[in-house]
């Protein structure tokens, strides 16, 4: 089946303008299509890095959470100011019952440790036996009032007894 020399020319021209179209209009389109596809892509892993950050905080928030629920507030590991009639009763009821004889000097530094919480020195002088003096301290310890130790000075004053004196901070919440 041969073409007729006008129908030949027809489909000629015919194929010149789909290739003249192809190439106005279609590979510009496509070359902004590749460009517009590129655009996103690169979105694509910007929005998935933003998902992997917004669930890490999402995860770190929540660690948080949890853990802030077993972190003590300031009310909770400190005595309030104007309770200090009751850590020296509870001194010298210790001191009392460890058969202790004891001084106590509160009044030597107040400094501030913190917006919401003071430091009081604590000067402790006491005088025991051994035994006595190890429980006095261990009992101390175990005791709800935040006293830290600085300095610890013993001395033996005798056969059996002993001077121990104690440099120590208290902490207070301010009122």
């Amino acid at each position: 089946m041969k073409l007729a020399k006008p129908e030949f020319i027809k489909s000629a021209i015919f194929l010149a303008a789909l290739l003249i179209v192809l190439l106005v209009f279609d590979l510009p389109m496509s070359k902004n299509i590749k460009s517009i596809y590129a655009g996103l892509s690169v979105e694509k892993a910007n929005l998935e890095k933003e998902q992997q950050a917004g669930h890490f905080f999402e995860q770190s928030y929540q660690s948080y959470q949890d853990l802030s629920q077993l972190v003590p507030s300031y009310a909770d590991l400190f005595k309030a100011e104007g309770a200090e009639l009751n850590l020296i009763t509870k001194l010298e009821d210790l001191a009392s019952a460890n058969d202790l004889e004891q001084h106590l000097d509160l009044s030597f530094q107040r400094t501030v440790f913190s917006p919401a919480v003071n430091q009081l020195g604590l000067k402790i002088n006491l005088k025991g036996k051994f035994a006595d003096l190890t429980e006095y301290l261990a009992a101390l310890k175990k005791m709800n009032f935040e006293i830290a130790a600085e300095a610890v000075d013993v001395t033996q004053i005798g056969v059996d007894l002993l001077e121990a004196n104690l440099l120590t901070n208290t902490f207070w919440l301010k009122p």
